[in-house]
């Protein structure tokens, strides 16, 4: 399901169209669809906080480094965003009544508590954003490598501190896969350590790129793993067309 996820992004704008794959994926399993849909909200919600802890871990070092450059304001902006938002949704079941009585928010409260309730396990909380961190650490740190590969050092302060807005401006769902976003946010965060728009643009495209790749081999390898079900699907509405035409005639 990541990897299917991983290649719909890369085809169709917006990552929530990933999402979008990975319920119609589980829910041809026969995996019911209200357990898939809150899945994938726990998820965002997960990923979207791990990525918010290093941008404020960051800020710090951002604010020294840019100072009151426009930058570290519109990380700034983003890490106040992104918070409200993850506040917004813990604090869905305190919404009067007459509105969580609408079956739509009813459903969304039902998940709302649903995170709620691992705030009493702080073991599995743990676990769970030390395992939302990994993806983000490991793309922030090929960013860094192949700025390396550059030979733009950022160092460790400099990647920690620049690199995370950007990825988090890169998830936002207004482009195909942050293609565009990040580049814009690269050039803004790596011209305050002194790196040509040029060599910003080649970094982030290498960058994207990776992910490309990452995602093409993920799809790849769900339709190799997975050829006889969809044959038969196929196979399966074409009887039925078939069928159905063939029981019209006169």
């Amino acid at each position: 399901m990541v990897f299917l996820s991983m290649f719909v992004n890369q085809v169709v704008p917006g990552s929530v169209s990933g999402d979008v794959s990975r319920v119609w994926l589980g829910r041809s399993e026969g995996i019911a669809i209200r357990a898939l849909i809150g899945s994938v909200i726990l998820d965002r919600l997960a990923g979207l906080t791990a990525i918010l802890l290093l941008c404020v871990a960051g800020l710090p070092i951002l604010h020294i480094i840019a100072g009151d450059d426009s930058f570290f304001w519109a990380a700034l902006g983003l890490v106040v965003v992104g918070t409200s938002a993850v506040v917004l949704f813990f604090s869905l079941p305190l919404m009067p009544q007459w509105l969580r009585d609408i079956r739509f928010v009813a459903d969304v409260v039902a998940y709302s508590r649903s995170a709620g309730s691992l705030g009493r396990r702080p073991g599995m909380v743990g676990a769970i954003l030390s395992l939302s961190l990994l993806p983000h650490v490991a793309a922030i740190t090929s960013a860094a490598v192949l700025a390396n590969q550059l030979e733009v050092s950022l160092g460790f302060a400099g990647a920690a501190a620049i690199l995370p807005p950007i990825l988090l401006a890169a998830m936002l769902p207004i482009s195909f896969a942050g293609w565009g976003v990040r580049e814009g946010a690269m050039v803004l965060g790596l011209a305050l350590v002194g790196v040509p728009s040029a060599t910003a643009i080649a970094i982030s495209v290498l960058w994207g790129t990776t992910n490309l790749i990452v995602g093409i081999v993920g799809g790849l390898g769900w339709l190799l793993i997975r050829p006889q079900p969809l044959g038969l699907a196929v196979a399966a509405e074409m009887k039925d067309e078939t069928e159905s035409i063939g029981g019209g005639a006169p």
